[in-house]
C-alpha cells in the first residue's frame, strides 16, 4: 500500500514538474515545427513554407523590465512564453486560406506585430538556432492597408488566435503568453531522492523477503 501511495505521489509530482505551456491546436492551415536551425528572413535562403509556421521561442522567461508589445504593456519580473508565427510561402503575393487559428495552453499578454516591435524584441526573445530578418527590412511585420489583408485577432483572454496574411515576401508576429515561475533545483533534487528512497526499500523489502523463504 505504501509503495502504490508513493506511485501516486511521484506520478504527481512529476507531472506537474514536466508540465509546459505549448500549442495545443492549429487549424488545417497551420505547421507547428520543433526547432533546429531555422531561417524566416524574407531571402531566398528563408524557409519557405505554403502554411503558416509557428514555433517556441522562449518558455518561463522572466522580463527584466516592461516589455512593450503592440496590444499592451507586460511587466517587469513577469515569466512569459515567447512564440514566433512565420508566413512565408514558395512566390509571392499569396494569401493564407481562410482564418487561420492557433491555440495556446496560457492565457495571451500581448501581440506584437509591427515591423519596428519585431526588429526590437528578437535580441531579447529571439531563439538562438533561429535566423531573423535584419532591420533592413520594412514589411515583416502585419500590414492592415491597402491590399494586403493581414489582420488578427486574440479570442477573449485565453489561448485563440485568428490570423489571416496576404503576403509579398514575409508576415510574422509574436504572441506573448502567460508562463508558470520554472521550480527550483531543489525540487528536482527532492524528487530524485524520493526515487532514491523507493529504490532502497523496495531492495530490502526483497532482500527480507528472500531471508525469510
Amino acid at each position: 500500500m505504501l509503495n502504490k501511495k508513493m506511485g501516486f505521489l511521484l506520478g504527481g509530482m512529476f507531472f506537474a514538474l514536466s508540465a509546459n505551456a505549448s500549442v495545443t491546436g492549429y487549424s488545417s492551415g497551420v505547421e507547428l515545427i520543433t526547432l533546429g536551425s531555422y531561417n524566416v528572413t524574407n531571402t531566398p535562403s528563408g524557409n519557405e513554407n505554403d502554411k503558416i509556421v509557428v514555433f517556441e521561442e522562449n518558455y518561463s522567461f522572466k522580463l527584466d523590465s516592461d516589455l512593450v508589445t503592440d496590444t499592451g504593456t507586460i511587466s517587469a519580473n513577469t515569466y512569459i512564453g515567447s512564440y514566433f508565427i512565420n508566413f512565408n510561402p514558395v512566390g509571392t503575393g499569396k494569401k493564407s486560406s481562410e482564418l487561420q487559428q492557433i491555440s495556446f495552453s496560457d492565457e495571451i499578454l500581448g501581440v506584437i506585430y509591427r515591423t519596428n516591435t519585431l526588429n526590437s524584441t528578437d535580441d531579447l526573445l529571439g531563439h538562438d538556432d533561429v535566423v531573423y530578418p535584419t532591420n533592413s527590412y520594412r514589411w515583416r511585420g502585419l500590414e492592415s492597408g491597402g491590399n494586403t489583408g493581414d489582420s488578427f485577432s486574440v479570442l477573449g483572454n485565453t489561448a485563440g488566435n485568428l490570423l489571416n496574411v496576404a503576403n509579398n515576401g514575409v508576415d510574422q508576429m509574436r504572441v506573448i503568453t502567460a508562463a508558470p515561475v520554472p521550480l527550483p533545483a531543489a525540487v528536482w533534487m527532492f524528487g530524485a531522492g524520493i526515487i532514491s528512497l523507493v529504490g532502497f526499500a523496495r531492495r530490502s523489502a526483497n532482500k527480507a523477503a528472500t531471508v525469510a523463504a
